[in-house]
């Protein structure tokens, strides 16, 4: 995301800092200069999005964004099925969270997981 000014002060101890820092602490990792926070629920990344928002003047539509999928649906799932499945989740994160369509990851669908089978899926939001 590159720099920010960050509002100085005091961080309100209320409800929403503390379901937020309890979610941080489940879900973000620092990738270099980076924050990630990986999700999958619409509602939760929303909060913390507001919530970065609300206490740091970091607004939407300075988060970067991927898609991560499971990469058994390359091996099961012909090209146009998985292209399909990638618009449709496209649109459903834009619609869902509001997030700037066109400040994703270079490549902005992933294919991670085991080669055993298990699913590892997750959806960055990188500030």
């Amino acid at each position: 995301m590159g720099k920010s000014t960050i509002k100085q002060g005091i961080l309100e101890l209320d409800t929403s800092t503390l379901i937020s820092i309890g979610l941080l602490e489940a879900d973000m990792t620092r990738g270099g200069n980076n924050l990630v926070f990986s999700n999958s629920e619409p509602t939760i990344i929303n909060h913390v999005l507001s919530w970065f928002n609300r206490n740091f003047s970091i607004p939407k539509s300075k988060w970067r964004w991927s898609i991560q999928f499971n990469k058994k649906i390359v091996r099961t799932e012909s090209s146009l099925k998985i292209k399909a499945r990638e618009l449709a989740s496209f649109l459903f994160w834009i619609k869902n969270t509001g997030i700037n369509e066109h400040k994703h990851f270079p490549k902005w669908t992933i294919y991670r997981g085991f080669d055993k089978g298990e699913l590892d899926t997750e959806n960055r939001w990188v500030c």
